[in-house]
């Protein structure tokens, strides 16, 4: 017994072979018996990982899997946006994407992290926390 879908893009009905004629396609047609109906689930798109980095340049914008071995550079133009120093969590670094700073920090027990009004203190934040060996990277 096969589950077709209706031309008219009913849900699918159990069906039962009918012989083809000479050489003509075979063709499918409902079953007199109705059974309730199983639709699979939609298929959803895999989930992309968050890019993250393990080697340098250790610039600000970027996530890193690693606690980064010098301190972070400023990168492109300093802007008034909220900008992300991450010191504890899945990942670190300083980025401008919230949900950057919520994904590294999500169910991370003792995460650190802190929104700051422009990249250049951010990093001067991310900075320091580095230099006093307060960044953590947790699995």
């Amino acid at each position: 017994m096969a589950l077709i879908t209706d031309p008219t893009g009913r849900a699918p009905v159990d069906a039962q072979p009918v012989a083809p004629a000479s050489n003509a396609p075979m063709v499918v047609s409902p079953s007199t018996a109705s059974t309730p109906a199983v639709l699979a689930a939609p298929a959803t798109p895999p989930v992309k990982p968050t890019p993250t980095y393990d080697s340098g340049p250790w610039i600000a914008g970027r996530m890193y899997s690693v606690v980064p071995s010098a301190p972070l550079a400023t990168v492109g133009e300093d802007t008034d946006e909220t900008w992300y120093a991450i010191t504890r969590g899945r990942f670190v670094g300083v980025t401008n994407v919230q949900a950057l700073d919520a994904a590294a920090t999500l169910r991370v027990s003792g995460a650190a992290h802190k929104g700051y009004s422009t990249q250049a203190v951010a990093l001067r934040a991310f900075n320091a926390a580095l230099e006093n060996n307060a960044v953590d990277v947790v699995l």
